[in-house]
Parts: structure tokens; C-alpha cells; sequence
């Protein structure tokens, strides 16, 4: 087995391999997809970083993205992956896991950064890691194959809200990069009245651009004018490019 440090050109000259390895199977949580990389370089600026892990002949076994960081607030540090729920390593058997984050150990040390952090959603033991954090929940509601369960699944009151608002004359408008300004214009101002920082719409932007019709934008309009909107990311795409 062979571990690389993918950069640059390299990086992009093996996604096809990656993206074939990181889809495997039936279920995938959309922030597997290697694509994350360039959306997080594009929207924020991060240093896109991957090791690969290949059997002899070329064949890939294991990744482990990452990407570099380097804050004024908060200094120089790795991550698998910022700003999404899940990262860290994927890999064919616990071998090539524990391969790939001594290698990610290796790297850091080498880049000298303040910590290295993997975001995996279950458990990995490993001799290196001194930290975990425990304090983030996934939310999955398992869909039905029609409406009907769904609907009755909730309760009285919200059903009520559901039927006021379908008697509200709203237009609710499903698509692409065409959406973007009015989906950046809700999301925006909910962010500002929070309180929180909010992204550049470029990030928005390279989502759609480097997973395709793998992300969809829905915005509700009143009179015209957008009142909500939202972003959703399917699963296990392949990522076709959406020309800019």
C-alpha cells in the first residue's frame, strides 16, 4: 500500500478515481463526495489537500481529505472537512484507515499547524487522537415511498400551518445557479439577524457549480417578492460540473 499527498494538479488529475471510491455503496452522505475540496477553495479560500491510499497497480483503498486553514483569529490547522457535519477517513478496512491518519499526523506535524481535526460522524480509534468532541447530533427522518405517511407523521398544529400557508398565494420555485441572488438574499438576512458571520455567495456559488444538479435551490416568493428559500444536496451524484 501507497500513500500520496494530493495537491494542485495531481489532486485534480485523480478525482474521477476518488469520486468512483467515495460513492461506493448505497447510501452516502453528500459531504463524502472529494468535489468538497474545490467548493471549500472556491467559496472560502481553504488550501484543498488529499491522501490517497492505493494498492499496487494503482487502485485506490482509502482517502482522507483535508483542508488547510490559515486564520488570523484562530491560526494555521488541518480539517476533514470545515464548515460540513461529516469527513475524516474512508477507507476499505481499519488498516488503511490507521495508515491514513498517521500519515495525516505526519503531515501535520511537517506543516506545523496549530491541530489536526477529523470530523468522523461514528467512532475511530487510533493510538494519536487526544480529543473528542461528542456534542453535535445528526437529525435523519427516514422518507416514505409516498406523501401520505409524511403528512399524517405531523402534528395537528403544524398541519394547520402547512394549509394556511398553501392558502397564502405563494410561489414556490425549484432550481439551479439562476436561484442564487434570491436564495443569498433570505439567507443573508437570517444570518445577520442571528448575529453570525455569513458566507461569501461564492461558496453557494462552487456548490453548484462542482456537484451540479446535485444541488438544488428552493425559493418561496410573496408578490413576487422572496420570503424563504433553502439549499438541499442529494445524495451519491456523481458531481457533473455546471458551466459557469
Amino acid at each position: 500500500m501507497q500513500i500520496r499527498v494530493l495537491t494542485g494538479r495531481t489532486l485534480q488529475d485523480r478525482m474521477p478515481e476518488l469520486t468512483e471510491f467515495a460513492l461506493r455503496g448505497e447510501t452516502v452522505h453528500p459531504s463524502r463526495h472529494p468535489a468538497w475540496l474545490a467548493i471549500l477553495r472556491d467559496g472560502l479560500g481553504h488550501v484543498p489537500m488529499m491522501l490517497e491510499a492505493t494498492r499496487p497497480g494503482g487502485e485506490t483503498c482509502g482517502m482522507l481529505p483535508l483542508s488547510f486553514i490559515r486564520s488570523t483569529l484562530f491560526g494555521r490547522y488541518l480539517v476533514s472537512l470545515p464548515y460540513l457535519n461529516s469527513g475524516g477517513v474512508v477507507a476499505e478496512d481499519a488498516i488503511v484507515a490507521d495508515e491514513l491518519i498517521d500519515s495525516a499526523v505526519d503531515l501535520a506535524r511537517e506543516m506545523d499547524v496549530k491541530h489536526l481535526e477529523l470530523r468522523h460522524e461514528a467512532p475511530v480509534e487510533h493510538a494519536m487522537f487526544n480529543g473528542n468532541r461528542a456534542n453535535k447530533v445528526h437529525m435523519r427522518l427516514q422518507l416514505p415511498d409516498f406523501p401520505g405517511p409524511l403528512w399524517t407523521g405531523l402534528n395537528a398544529k403544524v398541519r394547520n400551518q402547512v394549509r394556511k400557508g398553501e392558502k397564502s398565494g405563494l410561489e414556490v420555485v425549484f432550481g439551479g445557479k439562476e436561484l442564487i441572488g434570491e436564495f443569498y438574499s433570505v439567507f443573508s438576512t437570517n444570518m445577520r439577524d442571528l448575529g453570525t458571520p455569513v458566507y461569501s455567495p461564492a461558496l453557494f456559488q462552487a456548490m453548484r457549480h462542482h456537484l451540479g444538479d446535485a444541488v438544488d435551490f428552493c425559493v418561496v416568493r410573496k408578490d413576487g417578492m422572496p420570503i424563504a428559500a433553502s439549499v438541499s444536496i442529494a445524495s451519491g451524484s456523481d458531481g457533473t460540473s455546471d458551466p459557469a
